[in-house]
């Protein structure tokens, strides 16, 4: 059995702790925004690197970070001394995890519903779209995700979308806001967009444009 849970304990803090067969380990609870942080930082998939703690890691992976001297504690983030167990039984699990909201990959996944090859794909805009997904269009029309994904299958090949004044922030843990202003022959437009991501999955929860007043 192998399960990990978030517990403030009153001496050593806040911490993750991993139930892993018999064995009790825990780590210091920052270790996961950290872990964020530093995989932000390497711009590609990163290994685990699992190996136990008597055992070298392999370097570059998610494991050797996490006992490296370099990284924000410098060193270990385990709490229990001489049995600090292994880095990603607790990093690479655990739940406390899933609130974070990778704010690149949330952009990626907009500008790609602003692309032909995926506005035409039924099935990949399900995928990106949340079943309970409305929108408000630039003609004050409410439109449902079946709706959205009909009109957008029979759409024409359209031309590169000149986008800008991309603003994302996080709401609050698994919800993003993203907001940018699409510039075309007919006027600008502004758009929002809120997504959401769980259970490893990220979709748009709702979207409106507006056109931009001329001055």
């Amino acid at each position: 059995m192998h399960a990990c849970t978030r517990a403030t304990d009153n001496r050593d803090g806040d911490q993750l702790v991993c139930q892993v067969g018999s064995n009790r380990l825990a780590y210091q609870a920052r270790a996961i925004d950290d872990l964020h942080d530093w995989l932000r930082e390497q711009g590609g998939w990163v290994a685990l690197g699992a190996a136990d703690e008597t055992k070298p890691p392999t370097e570059g992976t998610v494991e050797a970070w996490g006992r490296n001297e370099s990284n924000p504690v410098g060193g270990w983030y385990g709490t229990r001394k001489g049995y600090r167990g292994r880095f990603v039984d607790a990093a690479g699990p655990c739940p406390c995890n899933s609130g974070r909201m990778d704010l690149e990959s949330v952009r990626a996944a907009e500008e790609s519903l602003l692309s032909s090859a995926v506005r035409r794909d039924p099935s990949r805009v399900r995928e990106l779209l949340h079943p309970d997904f409305v929108e408000i269009g630039r003609s004050g029309r409410r439109w449902s995700r079946d709706e959205i994904v009909a009109t957008l299958s029979g759409e024409g090949e359209r031309a590169a979308t000149n986008t800008g004044e991309w603003h994302l922030s996080e709401l609050g843990p698994g919800i993003a806001l993203v907001t940018y202003v699409i510039r075309g022959v007919d006027g600008d437009s502004r758009h929002s967009s809120i997504w959401s991501s769980s259970d490893g999955r990220l979709r748009m929860r709702f979207h409106q444009g507006t056109f931009v007043a001329s001055q």
